[in-house]
């Protein structure tokens, strides 16, 4: 499955940061680079989880924050000539901190690696085009033919094909793929 493959990917670039020297400072911080868009990858190949998602965010906010300080440190070792030791250190300590928060990450991972469920492929790409989306939704059968209607009929009136705020993006992505699971179950025992 393909968030298997990106939680996999993400997994290893971790295992690749750990185990770095303190003192490599431009593989720290382009490995940590590679983490960052891993972990961007990982989270659009998901399903948000209300149960997993406040630890999960934790985690997330933690890495970048080590990841700005890291970054920060290696922007001032370069600029000041007559600090470098004092910002060396720095450095070292930083690429220690994000060492210990990607472990903490790595653990979560693999913990609840059989509990992060993805996003339905049909269905997460098109979640912030509406009109898309239903085309998509109808297609599957997801919903009937009066239900595509009235809202493509709604969405034509007030001129909106795409929402401006991510949290009805998600929502919208979430209630997608319920009705394309509800569509599946009931596939299954043969209602549909």
């Amino acid at each position: 499955m393909y968030h298997k493959q990106k939680l996999q990917g993400l997994i290893k670039e971790i295992d690749l940061i750990v185990k770095l020297s303190p003192s490599s400072f431009s593989a720290s911080c382009k490995g940590s680079a590679k983490v960052c868009k891993a972990i961007r990858e990982f989270r659009e190949a998901i399903e948000p989880n209300v149960n997993q998602s406040d630890g999960l965010n934790k985690l997330y906010a933690a890495v970048d924050q080590s990841v700005s300080q890291l970054t920060q440190s290696l922007v001032n070792l370069r600029k000041d000539r007559r600090l470098r030791g004092d910002w060396a250190r720095f450095a070292k300590r930083d690429i220690i901190r994000l060492k210990d928060e990607l472990l903490a990450l790595r653990e979560f991972l693999v913990v609840n690696l059989n509990s992060f469920k993805p996003i339905s492929p049909s269905i997460g790409v098109y979640s912030e085009n509406l009109e898309r989306l239903l085309e998509i939704l109808q297609k599957e059968r997801a919903i009937s033919e009066r239900t595509f209607v009235m809202l493509t009929t709604h969405l034509a009136q007030n001129g909106r094909s795409r929402p401006k705020d991510q949290k009805i993006i998600e929502q919208i992505s979430r209630i997608s793929v319920h009705l394309s699971e509800l569509h599946e179950i009931r596939m299954v025992i043969g209602d549909a």
